[in-house]
């Protein structure tokens, strides 16, 4: 039973202690939600990544590149990305995978962005396995240079980074979930516990009447079920 505004840090433990199997259940609950949800709904994803980066083939021979051939080639990266994102880059890639992957799966998960300041294009991809995301990543990026050089041949497309076969998935983070669902649970289970406590209106032990009447105890009278 509450009943001031205000209450100790003692009189806080109190009330945890007195329904804590209310807060360890609601605390259960919760974890085995997030549990559940991490291992059997929410899907496994792999990321990998690949690089490529942008020149011009007009000035390769060049020994010293000017500021603006660097905005020059940044231009050519943005128009390498919106290449990218083309349908025949994604039917090309989803033909080098023998249609295992459609082309439409595959432009819902692939992600080409240029990084920020270079010539640099990243070609990311997500997949439901590893090899799923790798092989993605890798016949896109083939796909990309094949169809930019035929449609728009004055950049110089060089692959960076091949990127690497992923060993772990980027979703769920299963520990990080679990770790949500506990505090969740636990908020939940403390705030029932207080609300019940507030609307107790029963004085249950000699704690109580010292509290809530400010009178002291002068005995105990003990009840024989017999």
């Amino acid at each position: 039973m509450i009943r001031d505004n205000e209450i100790s840090l003692h009189e806080f433990f109190h009330v945890i202690a007195k329904r804590k199997a209310i807060v360890i259940l609601c605390v259960l609950v919760s974890v085995l939600l997030a549990t559940m949800l991490s291992y059997f709904v929410i899907p496994t994803t792999y990321v990998a990544q690949t690089s490529v980066i942008v020149g011009n083939k007009a000035d390769t021979s060049k020994q010293t590149v000017q500021l603006n051939d660097v905005m020059m080639y940044q231009n050519l990266v943005k128009t390498y990305a919106d290449i990218g994102q083309t349908d025949e880059v994604y039917e090309r890639a989803a033909n080098k995978l023998n249609n295992t992957i459609s082309a439409s799966e595959i432009s819902g998960s692939i992600t080409i962005a240029p990084i920020e300041g270079t010539q640099i294009l990243t070609i990311t991809a997500r997949g439901t396995s590893a090899e799923d995301a790798f092989k993605m990543a890798t016949e896109v990026t083939n796909s990309f240079i094949e169809v930019s050089n035929e449609v728009f041949p004055a950049g110089d497309i060089r692959i960076v980074d091949k990127g690497k076969l992923p060993k772990f998935p980027v979703e769920p983070k299963r520990a990080l979930n679990i770790s949500i669902g506990f505090l969740f649970g636990l908020m939940i289970g403390i705030g029932i516990a207080f609300v019940l406590e507030y609307y107790n209106n029963v004085i249950e032990t000699e704690e109580d009447i010292k509290r809530f009447l400010d009178v002291p105890v002068l005995g105990v009278i003990t009840v024989d079920n017999e």
